[in-house]
């Protein structure tokens, strides 16, 4: 995505010049296949590319994300394009990743750099207006739980307890709720295989 983006922004650049800070970027149709859908996307392994994609895009200065569809005609065996099975409303694991990121993110928090020591952890990260942090995390390890380490620097000794909010495979229909310690600016969180996880942490003054 990033190469992709970059080829926009310079074209932008030299069409439109001095003008080219005032045009915005929106991405409306994504998902992670074009054609040949299988299971695979009424997945976790969807819900994650969900959840990584529109994160990225959104680093990368995209103003707008829209996932293709709400609805599409398919069925959890054979694949669906669709957030919702269109005959019972039953969400598939997009909805989840859809819901995750609502938990991640709000409108008008800042993206900050991360970076993540782990092969298989994909990480994203916003601060809020109150001075709170979210960390998006994602193992995309099939098998293999990832003990991580996460550290901001300037949390302080104040914050002492975070949120943690978990979807993996194991739980397809349900977002568990947790709490974690931390100490100093540190919080140690399990992410199960092929997992989506929110650590949120409240300001150092809190």
């Amino acid at each position: 995505m990033p190469p992709a983006l970059d080829a926009v922004k310079k074209q932008i650049q030299q069409d439109c010049g001095k003008n080219a800070s005032h045009i915005k970027i929106m991405v409306t149709e994504t998902n992670s296949a074009a054609n040949g859908i299988n299971s695979q996307s009424t997945s976790i392994v969807n819900a994650m590319f969900l959840a990584d994609t529109f994160t990225t895009f959104l680093e990368q200065g995209a103003t707008n994300i829209d996932w293709w569809d709400l609805y599409n005609d398919g069925s959890p065996q054979a694949g669906d394009y669709g957030v919702l099975q269109d005959t019972t409303d039953q969400p598939y694991p997009t909805f989840y990743a859809l819901e995750m990121l609502n938990l991640f993110a709000k409108p008008y928090n800042e993206l900050v750099q991360t970076t993540s020591s782990a092969k298989s952890v994909r990480v994203h990260a916003v601060k809020r207006s109150n001075g709170s942090v979210a960390v998006l995390l994602l193992n995309e390890n099939p098998k293999r739980t990832e003990n991580v380490t996460v550290k901001i620097p300037g949390m302080g000794p104040a914050a002492t307890v975070a949120k943690t909010y978990t979807y993996d495979a194991v739980k397809p229909f349900k977002i568990v709720g947790a709490t974690a310690g931390v100490k100093a600016d540190t919080v140690t969180q399990a992410l199960p295989p092929y997992s989506i996880t929110v650590i949120t942490l409240p300001p150092a003054s809190h």
